[in-house]
């Protein structure tokens, strides 16, 4: 089970040990396989921004072999919040004028 702590306003670390049964596994789907509520995408970007670490050396390669008891932190930013854009219909616009 991955160990969740606070890392500063909006991050969180989690500790992710890879399975012995995952020995040899691509790193994003045996860190997937460890953290099961990140997806293998998600941690391909995660990965590749440098967010995952093990002994305080950065992961960049998500193809990388990951070797079983290896133990990873993985920085997940806090989600941002989604913005929609509200479409105006023209006939509604209270810019329009007639002459």
């Amino acid at each position: 089970m991955p160990n969740y702590l606070s890392y500063g306003p909006g991050v969180s670390i989690i500790d992710a040990r890879i399975a012995p049964t995952a020995d040899g596994w691509r790193l994003d789907r045996a860190l997937a396989d460890a953290v099961p509520t990140l997806s293998r995408e998600r941690l391909k970007v995660l990965i590749a921004s440098g967010a995952v670490t093990r002994d305080g050396v950065m992961a960049r390669d998500p193809a990388k072999r990951a070797a079983g008891g290896d133990l990873f932190q993985v920085a997940v930013p806090a989600p941002c919040p989604r913005i929609t854009s509200r479409r105006i219909s023209r006939s509604s616009s209270p810019m329009r004028t007639s002459i």
